[in-house]
């Protein structure tokens, strides 16, 4: 991808679009405004107030964020809060708690348009309490090709390995929560950087493991 966008006083602006065109990936720390605790230990630390079954479709708009650490440079390479894209996505039952989230990410352009970026399908898993799980899938559309192998498009734009707990079977595995208003996701990863050129300057020559932080963030709208 070739663009990243900043959120600063005057609103967002292109700051590199080479990056976020190639930085498809997205979890920065971020808190809960709900009273609920996430760890990565165990999803069954989370405390939600409502218990639902959602039949009807639910439309959502956000964002997806990216970000990443070298704690050894106490560097932050990428800032979650600044290295997005728009995301907008429908939640449909499909029985129990099984649920089809499909997502379309967009790049927002100078002249107010959006540019149609990526579409995923993620299985999804909502417990009554809230809890809900995924993992990306093996393939998915984007720039107008079907791609796939998650792991290995990272490494080609960071030049690391990665691994961890949010990583397994070849995939990146999301939990989080959802309220019936917010729907927050994250992953954690670590990385070892054994490429110190990869395709992207601004992950050249690394030191140490890297902390990968990706997110998804979204309200309820209306469905149009």
């Amino acid at each position: 991808m070739k663009n990243l966008f900043v959120k600063n006083a005057s609103g967002i602006k292109i700051f590199s679009f080479l990056l976020i065109m190639f930085l498809v990936f997205s979890c920065s720390k971020e808190e809960s405004p709900l009273p609920l605790t996430i760890t990565d230990k165990s999803s069954n630390d989370v405390t939600l107030k409502k218990t639902r079954v959602y039949t009807e479709t639910v439309c959502f708009e956000g964002t997806s964020n990216f970000g990443a650490y070298t704690a050894k440079e106490h560097r932050l390479v990428s800032d979650s809060e600044l290295n997005f894209l728009l995301m907008t996505a429908k939640l449909t039952h499909v029985d129990g708690q099984n649920y089809i989230l499909d997502t379309e990410e967009s790049v927002p352009l100078p002249d107010g348009s959006l540019m149609l970026y990526r579409k995923i399908s993620f299985n999804v898993k909502i417990t009554p309490g809230g809890v809900i799980m995924f993992s990306w899938p093996e393939t998915w559309w984007e720039l107008g090709t079907v791609r796939g192998d998650v792991l290995g498009q990272i490494f080609d734009h960071t030049g690391c390995i990665i691994y961890g707990s949010g990583i397994n079977k070849g995939a990146l595995n999301y939990k989080g929560y959802f309220d019936g208003n917010k729907l927050y996701a994250y992953t954690h990863f670590m990385g070892k950087q054994v490429n110190p050129e990869p395709e992207m300057d601004l992950w050249w020559n690394l030191e140490g493991p890297v902390k990968f932080n990706f997110s998804i963030n979204l309200e309820v709208i209306n469905c149009p």
